[in-house]
């Protein structure tokens, strides 16, 4: 298996600068206000999995689900940091690791769960 956030480039991360510019451009950040709806916010998530400096959490994969792909950053981006392939790559990689975390939390075959099929009196 390749290393965790391996489609990630680290020349793509790190041409974000943090200026901010984005953030109005962003639809995501102009309507929740939250840095993490954000390129700048997302391309830190991400840049901190790869790194292995944030334990990877479901929860935060909802911050990278709810990137439009419209791209607009990359329009008013100084630095011409490309948003698209970092985000692109970053949702790949999740959906291996989500997908990854799913199977480990099924249910082994055999085991019956509370309301599942077979648990049910035939």
């Amino acid at each position: 298996m390749s290393a965790p956030f391996g489609r990630l480039s680290d020349d793509d991360l790190a041409t974000c600068v943090h200026c901010g510019l984005c953030l109005d451009a962003c639809p995501t950040f102009r309507v929740t206000g939250l840095e993490t709806e954000s390129p700048r916010g997302r391309i830190y998530l991400m840049t901190q999995w790869k790194r292995g400096t944030m334990a990877f959490d479901e929860e935060q994969v909802r911050h990278i689900d709810l990137c439009l792909g419209c791209r607009t950053c990359e329009a008013v981006c100084p630095s011409g940091v490309p948003y698209g392939r970092i985000i692109e790559a970053g949702r790949a990689d999740v959906e291996r690791r989500s997908g990854a975390l799913r199977v480990m939390s099924r249910p082994r075959s055999g085991s019956a769960s509370i309301g599942s099929p077979s648990s049910s009196a035939a």
